[in-house]
This record gives C-alpha cells, structure tokens and sequence, in this order.
C-alpha cells in the first residue's frame, strides 16, 4: 500500500489550516515533531498525510492535557 503524500496545497485544501499555517509548521518540523511527515523532492516539499493527521491528534491532546500547541 502507498503512502498518502500531499502537497502543502493539497493537504491545506483537505482541511481546516490554511497553507500558511501549514507552512509554519513545516519551517519548524525539527521543534515541533513534524519532521518525520515531511518528504523533500528537490524544492518539492511533501507530507505524508496519515502521519501529519497522527501529529495533529497529538498536538491537539497535549493542548487539552494544558501542554503547548
């Protein structure tokens, strides 16, 4: 089974952030632990769906649990 990968455009268009914001989160993958969702292609940047969605839900978990977003 293949991965699911996304363009930031592509993956914002699916969901409720803007590209902006996904942007952010991508310029910061190495502090905010998304970096293992991210493939790079040259100047492509991709993002493997299922593990942005995973990181989310932890994301969002530690924000009700009082912990930084």
């Amino acid at each position: 089974m293949g991965r699911n990968l996304q363009t930031v455009a592509q993956l914002a268009k699916g969901s409720l952030y803007t590209e902006a914001q996904c942007r952010w989160w991508i310029f910061n993958a190495e502090r905010n632990g998304l970096a293992p969702a991210i493939e790079r292609a040259g100047n492509r940047v991709l993002i493997d769906a299922e593990k942005f969605a995973d990181w989310r839900r932890r994301k969002d978990a530690e924000r009700h649990q009082g912990g930084d977003a």
